[in-house]
């Protein structure tokens, strides 16, 4: 089982990655399920813009949603994404079906847009963090200079 990881600059392959190397956001969860964005119709979002950020959002589903209600929600997201936040690009996101919550990455100019989508498709939103994407091919000389074998021996492998 792999996790798609949608990398920035001149490298914009799709890259499967084993799940076990990656942190996870949902630690004793036995069923995560991701969410693409061209799912629901986002297949040609803008590039991000220049100086947008990364950010995680996290999200609590109330336990009476059902899964249709869940699928109408996100399809209102991306058309309201599409529509009235362009500058906002949804990256991918972890579904938890049991602890009905989800991890969503995605490229913003700031957080408060993040929290203006949310406000505007009427979703909850618990949190919203910048984060940074740490790449592991980007740490290589930790990974020499302590010994750690590398899962890789060329990032072309990762496919």
């Amino acid at each position: 089982m792999g996790i798609h990881l949608h990398l920035r600059g001149s490298d914009r392959r799709r890259r499967s990655l084993p799940l076990n190397i990656l942190p996870r956001a949902f630690p004793r969860s036995s069923s995560l399920v991701e969410m693409l964005p061209e799912a629901y119709g986002l297949t040609d979002q803008p590039e991000p813009l220049p100086g947008a950020k990364l950010f995680l959002v996290r999200r609590q589903m109330p336990a009476n949603t059902s899964d249709d209600e869940l699928e109408a929600i996100a399809l209102r997201s991306a058309k309201c994404l599409n529509e009235m936040f362009p500058s906002v690009r949804w990256e991918r996101s972890f579904w938890d079906p049991e602890r009905r919550q989800s991890a969503g990455i995605y490229f913003a100019p700031s957080a408060e847009m993040i929290w203006e989508h949310a406000r505007a498709v009427r979703i909850n939103c618990e949190s919203v963090d910048e984060i940074i994407e740490a790449l592991p091919w980007e740490w290589e000389d930790i990974y020499d200079a302590y010994g750690v074998h590398k899962y890789w021996s060329d990032r072309s492998e990762i496919v």
